[in-house]
């Protein structure tokens, strides 16, 4: 599904696009552009780069959404730069994200369609946009007033009314203005699931199925990833919706008797699932029961027992094995109290009061979307018996069925760690005149190796948690000698690490803004410089220093006081010293996060 993030010039939208990259796993789509690729600029990362004829023969053969030219300057010589966005086709397992104008985001709902697209329009106060402006220099008073009247008709409710599910204000909290916009993706991308889901069981009713294929109700709800869930997807077969549907008088091989579940009710499981009113332990140890809201003609509750990470066709998902209603669920839910998992306060409350129950009075939602939904707690009711429920019961409201966890994208994320070149990986202060010489063709390529270091990456490179990625300046200027030199002493010396990992920056540039879907808080930077390593930790990474044979001695500004690796040390028990300072773990940081509770 794609987020299309829509505003007025200052509204802050590029900010809020980083931090969903980084933090929430969206990926950018990337435009095409005709203009020179920059120093510090990645093929496919900023953009595509083709030539003016490229651009040229794809817009006459229909490849572009939306295009747009703009007259430059370019060394003296008149250009005219182009941008646009290739038709492609949305990968639904992925989130995407782009920015857009409204004519773009019009272009995109009408190739995409509306349902597969969510548009946030990002509004600010127009002082504070003015305000921003100026802070950003070169002020030009006639300028912002040219470009204010032409966002006021740009933006106009009119244009933007019949596309928009959303407006937000984004003034300075820009956590809450992120989680709002992931908030309102997440509705959308949910409303999309609970669709297709509809669609499919109408295709299953209709005969018009192979018959063993399964039917997926969309991605792992939030409840079921924090209690442990390492799968992508929930899925159904087709002989359980027919047993589900099927009167109690036909049983089916394999299965108890049917339950009588009418279609319209099997549609809606998938919404269900997502905030149900409580998960209890199921008889078996890869098990969950969720005990949702919908009822049967009976009026019974309706329970979906649900088996976890279970594997066939290559592939890990989660699986329900049944749907039904049930029977006694007063006796039920006072005699699990041991089995409950998770609960949501306010709908466990209302059927708990039913049968003159209640939950604790400490109970509160420790699963909310921050700043946007929070449970104060349980309101005790004199009187009524309170539940005894396990210590470890997690509380939820709500809004765990649309927010995005961070925690459940760090479990299938790779530990991403970022080395230096210069100081770090090659002896680059050991030359004699190196400020002079580096603009010497084969400086750079000449170098000799710290070779416990480079030893070092090549082990973390073997390691299949983590992903490893050079990350080195580059001087600007001609000969243009030092990318291509660097490319080949990797080559030598570090083949492991493909040309897709390596990632150069002009220098003087700060490296922590020039990161693939910005820094997440498990990056790792390993450098020799301490400017780079406060600046990586400014923005939330973790920084490890290298200490070569110079550096680290308090000649020169304060001493490094966070984590070290030294030069003189063997491969081997460095990578042990990585492992300790959090490389290659962060797995298990992770799950001991996902069994205390759900962060957004």
């Amino acid at each position: 599904m794609l987020l299309i993030l829509i505003g007025k010039s200052g509204s802050g939208k590029d900010a809020v696009m980083r931090e969903l990259t980084a933090k929430h796993g969206f990926r950018r789509i990337v435009s095409t552009t005709t203009r020179p690729m920059r120093v510090g600029e990645q093929e496919g990362r900023e953009y595509h780069y083709i030539s003016k004829e490229q651009f040229l023969e794809g817009i006459a053969r229909g490849e572009y959404l939306e295009y747009r030219s703009y007259d430059t300057l370019y060394n003296g010589i008149a250009d005219t730069w182009f941008y646009g966005s290739p038709k492609m086709q949305l990968d639904p397992a992925e989130n995407s994200i782009a920015i857009l104008d409204v004519q773009g985001a019009q272009d995109f709902i009408s190739y995409y369609g509306k349902e597969n697209c969510c548009v946030v329009e990002i509004s600010v106060p127009n002082t504070l946009r003015e305000q921003r402006a100026r802070e950003r220099g070169s002020f030009s008073e006639s300028e912002w007033q040219r470009r204010a009247a032409d966002d006021d008709i740009k933006f106009a409710p009119e244009r933007t009314e019949n596309i928009v599910n959303a407006r937000i204000v984004n003034t300075n909290e820009l956590d809450r203005t992120v989680e709002e916009v992931a908030c309102e993706y997440k509705k959308a991308k949910n409303r999309l699931e609970s669709l297709i889901f509809a669609q499919e069981v109408d295709r299953f009713l209709n005969g018009e199925m192979k018959i063993h294929e399964t039917i997926t109700l969309g991605s792992t709800p939030n409840v079921l990833k924090i209690l442990g869930s390492q799968s992508e997807s929930v899925i159904i077969s087709q002989s359980v919706i027919r047993n589900s549907m099927n009167d109690e008088s036909i049983h089916m091989h394999g299965h108890s008797s049917g339950h009588n579940i009418p279609a319209d009710t099997i549609k809606e499981i998938s919404d269900a699932i997502r905030n149900p009113i409580a998960v209890m332990r199921g008889n078996r140890a890869d098990t969950v029961v969720a005990i949702t809201q919908l009822k049967n003609q009976d009026d019974k509750n309706i329970f979906v027992p649900i088996a976890l990470d279970k594997v066939g066709n290559n592939m890990q998902v989660n699986s329900i094995t049944s749907v039904f209603g049930k029977d006694n669920i007063e006796r039920y839910l006072i005699g699990h109290q041991n089995n409950y998992l998770a609960v949501n306060i306010e709908k466990a409350s209302e059927l708990l009061a039913d049968i003159e129950r209640q939950l604790s009075q400490s109970a509160s939602a420790t699963c909310s979307a921050n700043n946007i939904s929070h449970s104060e707690g349980n309101v005790n009711t004199p009187n009524l018996e309170a539940l005894t429920l396990p210590e470890d019961v997690i509380y939820y409201d709500d809004s765990i069925a649309y927010t995005i966890s961070s925690v459940s994208q760090e479990q299938h994320q790779k530990q991403r760690i970022f080395v230096d070149m210069d100081g770090t990986l090659a002896r680059f202060h050991d030359e004699n005149k190196y400020l002079e010489r580096m603009w010497e063709e084969g400086f750079f390529e000449q170098l000799k190796p710290f070779e416990n270091a480079v030893d070092t990456v090549k082990m973390l490179a073997q390691d299949p948690s983590v992903e490893v990625f050079i990350l080195s300046a580059a001087i600007e200027g001609e000969p243009p000698y030092c990318v291509a030199q660097k490319h080949a002493w990797l080559d030598r010396y570090l083949p492991e690490i493909d040309q897709q990992h390596r990632i150069f920056t002009a220098v003087g540039e700060n490296k922590a803004e020039l990161i693939p879907q910005g820094i997440r808080k498990t990056d790792v930077l390993i450098d020799d410089y301490n400017k780079n390593l406060d600046e990586w930790q400014h923005y939330g990474g973790h920084s490890i220093k290298f200490v070569n044979n110079i550096n680290h001695k308090g000649l020169v500004g304060e001493l490094w006081q966070g984590d070290l690796i030294h030069h003189d040390k063997p491969a081997a028990e460095t990578v042990q010293d990585l492992k300790e300072q959090g490389v290659g773990k962060w797995q298990n940081v992770i799950k001991r996060k996902a069994e205390s509770a759900l962060k957004y």
